[in-house]
């Protein structure tokens, strides 16, 4: 057999061996930076099989990764340039950015990485401070026609816009959900991550009949839907999206209709849920939620705000 190349031989080495239990990320206790390593060097196994994937005109060879039910994590390593790919659910070769990639001088620095992408998505919990530096004046003229244009540029912990602006910028994956479009204020906020898509839904529209009126809908990255259609075309959109946002009618019932949805799809991403202790219905669809879930009221609209993984 020819030699292992030095990549892999390295990684081969820095590895836990094949077949090492793997722990839930998501359901332990994971507080810090520190944290995350650590359980990303149990998580990832060495995978060094046959399996290899085109990126950017590059071949790539698999060298580890790690399962979460359906859902396949990978670390790929071009070997004639050093350069790696981390990589979500690549067995369906979805035409996504990968979520990190870079130069792969040593295994540690590839955990610093990845722990630094999943770093951002789980502690979204911010000072206040920090949210408040977001400017979101450059889609105010978007937004002035509504009755709650008043509240878009308050303060981080008055209103949850600065939130998601943060939030839409930090996460990967080229396409942002909105489901409850409403007038337009959050779809505006997400749109701040302008290299992203924003799909927004709502089952009717609140839109101005004057369609010379600036409303989100002419920012060129965001898109509406209007009908109950949505949730059959869902599922599609999920597979290149991991932030979602969800803000309808606070009954309850809808929100548990949706949440069946991300879950039969096997969405992975984050889930930010409004309003979820306004009332008895709200308060007991976000206590039944099982998964990891973390109540950001202090870093949204208090105390309305919640978030899921």
């Amino acid at each position: 057999m020819p030699p292992t190349h030095p990549v892999i031989q390295a990684i081969q080495d820095a590895m836990p061996p094949e077949g090492t239990e793997i722990y839930n990320f998501y359901e332990n206790d994971v507080k810090t930076l520190e944290d995350v390593k650590e359980y990303l060097r149990t998580w990832f196994i060495r995978q060094p099989g046959g399996y290899s994937r085109e990126w950017n005109g590059a071949h790539y060879t698999l060298v580890m990764g790690f399962r979460r039910g359906f859902w396949s994590h990978q670390v790929f390593v071009d070997t004639d340039t050093g350069l790696y790919i981390f990589t979500c659910d690549v067995e369906k070769e979805l035409d996504i950015p990968p979520f990190v990639t870079g130069e792969f001088s040593s295994f540690e620095a590839v955990i610093d990485d990845i722990a630094a992408y999943y770093a951002k998505i789980i502690d979204i919990v911010l000072d206040p401070t920090d949210l408040n530096a977001f400017d979101l004046s450059s889609v105010n003229s978007v937004c002035r026609w509504s009755s709650n244009f008043r509240f878009f540029e308050l303060s981080a912990g008055e209103e949850h816009y600065r939130l998601l602006a943060h939030v839409a910028r930090s996460v990967r994956r080229p396409t942002i959900i909105d489901i409850g479009h409403f007038q337009g204020l959050s779809a505006a906020a997400l749109s701040l991550a302008t290299e992203k898509t924003v799909r927004s839904f709502d089952l009717i529209s609140s839109l101005p009949s004057d369609p010379s009126v600036p409303t989100a809908i002419h920012i060129p990255n965001v898109r509406l839907e209007i009908g109950p259609n949505y949730m059959r075309d869902l599922p599609d959109h999920l597979r290149t999206s991991d932030l979602v946002i969800l803000d309808i009618d606070h009954l309850g019932k809808s929100e548990r209709d949706i949440f069946k949805v991300l879950e039969e799809a096997k969405f992975d991403g984050l889930l930010i849920v409004d309003d979820i202790h306004l009332n008895e219905h709200m308060q007991r669809f976000w206590d039944d939620i099982k998964q990891t879930k973390y109540d950001i009221s202090s870093s949204g609209r208090v105390p309305l705000k919640g978030a899921r993984n």
